[in-house]
């Protein structure tokens, strides 16, 4: 009897998923699967069953991204630890610098301090090299952040800790110039300089919102269900990506909000925590667990698909 009871609890749980899915998928695709999407001559969308894969599945059908070293040995970057600032988090690049975060978490957990804090490394792209790390920054969990050319300032997000916090940090100094606490609770954001807009993304689901530059809100876009777990995300001129682990994968949208796809990471098995890019060259940021700190690769994928 006991069994039989599993087994129909077991049923329901995931009669109940499967309803929590359909309900947040957009009605344009079959219930369950996640698919790119076409536009048809009316403006309509339609689904392209030749890159239709199931999440979590079938999702070994998913069009590849493939990562590659960036040193001038084919290698990847490796960023060790800073003491006990061990784990990677954020990442971003002006073009020249990258700069990653790596979190101290053993603070909070010691009693040392209330939260977690931070160190932002910053990396010559030309040649990756680490040319300045900041102070102990008290930016929480540092999940993401991004650069805006226009202002000259980086701003990271928080996430745990304050999680409606937004700091805007000085690139030469590395220190913390304002905070702003907003009504939003996020862990990602990337700045487009065309758009002059900041793309965040929502924490309590797949939900993410388009702001402007004094980050008044535009839209609000529902996003899909993934089901994978949520790291940093970034942006171009057509589209948004958010980088995402469990699954290792790039999930992709237009900036109207409409779903476009998602590509499979082939190359690391770490926990993916951002992506950001220079010029047409992106790259994905790892945290290699164990509080050994990160890694950097370049990452190839195929945005033509996105546009069907």
């Amino acid at each position: 009897m006991k069994e039989i009871i599993l087994q129909a609890k077991s049923r329901l749980h995931a009669s109940a998923r499967q309803i929590r899915r359909y309900l947040r998928t957009p009605s344009s695709f079959i219930p369950g699967d996640v698919t790119a999407l076409t536009m048809r001559n009316d403006g309509s969308l339609r689904c392209r069953p030749e890159r239709m894969f199931n999440i979590p599945g079938a999702f070994s059908q998913a069009p590849e991204a493939k990562l590659f070293g960036v040193t001038e040995t084919a290698e990847r970057f490796d960023l060790p630890p800073h003491g006990d600032y061990d784990v990677l988090q954020g990442g971003c690049t002006d073009g020249r610098f990258a700069y990653l975060i790596l979190e101290n978490q053993k603070m909070a957990k010691s009693g040392q301090s209330p939260h977690s804090e931070c160190v932002i490394c910053k990396v010559d792209m030309d040649d990756w090299q680490i040319t300045a790390k900041s102070a102990s920054l008290p930016l929480h969990h540092g999940n993401d952040i991004t650069y805006n050319p226009r202002t000259g300032k980086l701003i990271a997000v928080h996430c745990y800790g304050r999680p409606n916090d937004v700091s805007f940090i000085d690139p030469d100094t590395l220190q913390i110039t304002e905070t702003k606490e907003y009504f939003h609770s996020v862990y990602g954001i990337a700045y487009n300089p065309t758009r002059n807009q900041y793309v965040m993304a929502i924490r309590g689901g797949y939900d993410f919102a388009v702001f402007d530059s004094r980050f008044e809100l535009l839209r609000y876009i529902k996003g899909v269900d993934t089901r994978f777990v949520k790291q940093g995300i970034d942006c171009d001129d057509n589209y948004i990506y958010f980088a995402t682990s469990e699954e290792n994968a790039i999930v992709c949208y237009d900036w109207t909000g409409q779903y476009r796809g998602v590509f499979a990471v082939r190359g690391c098995d770490r926990e993916a925590e951002n992506i950001f890019h220079r010029g047409d060259q992106w790259y994905i940021a790892y945290n290699l667990g164990g509080h050994r700190g990160g890694c950097v690769y370049k990452v190839e994928f195929d945005r033509d698909i996105l546009a069907g």
